[in-house]
């Protein structure tokens, strides 16, 4: 898949908006080289915001929209969405679960319930999922 210097932790929470228009992107903190749909599926997760939006596809379909007007995906990135956005929450949870254990807290039991809940919901919406970048 191609790869490029990704962010690594798109979200709304690292972007600056004038006049409902992206203007910046902040905290660089995670970037490096990697296959560029990670940070499709980080913001693809955090825009779309299952846990707390009833209707995540309007979003989800903008987020396409605006990413598509740069990047054209490889059928290879679109076929690996879903798995991709997987190992991504799996890895920010493994990297939650470090931060833990290196200033000896507890980690919040939540975290695990959150990841196996967004798991099962990729799942179940695969079709969908890969299919919005055509939208």
């Amino acid at each position: 898949m191609p790869k490029q210097v990704i962010h690594g932790d798109i979200a709304p929470s690292n972007t600056l908006y004038d006049q409902n228009q992206i203007s910046a992107i902040l905290d660089f903190e995670f970037a490096g080289p990697d296959v560029r749909i990670i940070d499709v599926a980080s913001g693809l997760k955090f825009t779309m915001r299952i846990w707390e939006n009833a209707d995540p596809w309007n979003i989800g379909r903008h987020f396409f929209q605006g990413y598509g007007e740069k990047i054209e995906l490889t059928e290879a990135e679109r076929a690996s969405l879903v798995d991709i956005m997987i190992l991504r929450d799996v890895v920010s949870t493994i990297w939650w679960l470090g931060r833990h254990i290196s200033n000896n807290t507890i980690p919040d039991p939540d975290r695990m319930e959150d990841l196996r809940q967004f798991k099962t919901w990729l799942v179940s919406h695969r079709t969908q999922l890969e299919g919005m970048w055509a939208v």
